[in-house]
């Protein structure tokens, strides 16, 4: 592939003697034929014919006459003398495809494709080439023309052969594999002991009134069935007490069954677990004191430590007498 653009030094451009020269109107013929000539077949060429260069630089007879010797001095005849050519834009278009050869070359290595033994040396001639462009430039470009000639008759690239065309890796089939259900691991417990399976634990937990069956029940069969026979026989015989004793305020202070099987707190190994659920006992209600109503000064209170007065029988007051 022909690249879009070519590098363009503007120190270089600017501190040139040969462009300082030229007139504006030179300057800019002179980018238009290099922007032409990097379009073409083999980039940085013109053809051999003067007038040619002249038609693609729309320049008149007279202007031409003017500064056609000028223009043509930066486009050299090569020696074979079959087209003119600008060295520093060959080099450039050297350099350009060194570059893309290199990339394929990485692309190949990606695909694991073997890249071609004829390829580096030919890589590295051009690059010795285009290092010193002034040396050999129209010997190259004689040899850049019976190149172009053959690629015409082979249908080859103008730099070189060829690359051969990546062959196709055949890659093993991989059959994706199919999903398969885990199979749940065995209670070796319940096995043994069918009265120990979750299920049992599961119904008398929530067998009092009012208890809601809440919580994760995967978790808690998990917690369940890494517990040993022992300790389900334990957990088991004073679970009623202990459901007895958590709703004794209401079934919602009952806890969910996942965090009373919690492997860490083991709410079964307190002391307490398994005990029947104390009964508070309230103080009696106090009853009403009865008072007569000839005591209006409350002197037969039962309430009072007060002795009570005594009267004899005239009715004349004889002093308190201890009750």
């Amino acid at each position: 592939m022909k690249a879009y653009s070519f590098y363009f030094n503007a120190s270089d451009w600017l501190a040139s003697s040969a462009v300082k020269l030229m007139s504006k109107a030179e300057r800019g013929v002179y980018i238009q034929l290099l922007a032409l000539a990097w379009g073409m077949e083999r980039p940085g060429t013109l053809p051999a014919v003067a007038d040619k260069v002249r038609r693609l630089a729309e320049m008149s007879l007279e202007e031409w006459a003017e500064s056609g010797e000028t223009i043509l001095e930066k486009f050299p005849l090569s020696e074979c003398g079959t087209y003119r050519y600008n060295p520093r834009l060959v080099a450039e278009a050297s350099k350009e495809q060194a570059r893309s050869e290199k990339a394929a070359a990485s692309a190949n290595k990606r695909w694991q494709n073997k890249p071609d033994a004829n390829a580096m040396p030919a890589q590295s001639e051009r690059n010795a080439n285009a290092s010193n462009p002034n040396a050999n430039a129209s010997q190259n470009a004689c040899d850049g023309n019976a190149i172009v000639k053959e690629s015409k008759e082979n249908n080859t690239s103008l730099a070189g052969p060829a690359a051969p065309a990546p062959a196709e890796v055949a890659l093993p089939l991989v059959e994706e594999p199919k999903p398969t259900k885990s199979k749940p691991k065995t209670d070796q417990v319940a096995a043994a002991h069918p009265e120990l399976a979750f299920a049992a634990l599961w119904d008398q937990y929530h067998n009092g009134p009012g208890i809601e069956k809440r919580g994760s029940k995967a978790t808690a069969q998990a917690r369940w069935e890494a517990l040993p026979e022992s300790t389900r026989r334990h957990i088991l015989a004073g679970l009623d007490a202990y459901r007895v004793d958590c709703t004794r305020n209401g079934p919602e202070f009952m806890p969910y069954c996942e965090k009373f099987l919690n492997l860490k707190k083991q709410v079964w190994a307190t002391e307490g677990y398994g005990r029947t659920a104390r009964v508070i006992q309230l103080a009696p209600e106090a009853r009403p004191v009865q008072t007569s109503k000839e005591d209006l000064w409350g002197f037969n209170d039962a309430r009072t430590h007060e002795p009570r007065p005594a009267y004899a029988s005239s009715g004349q007051f004889n002093g308190t007498t201890p009750r």
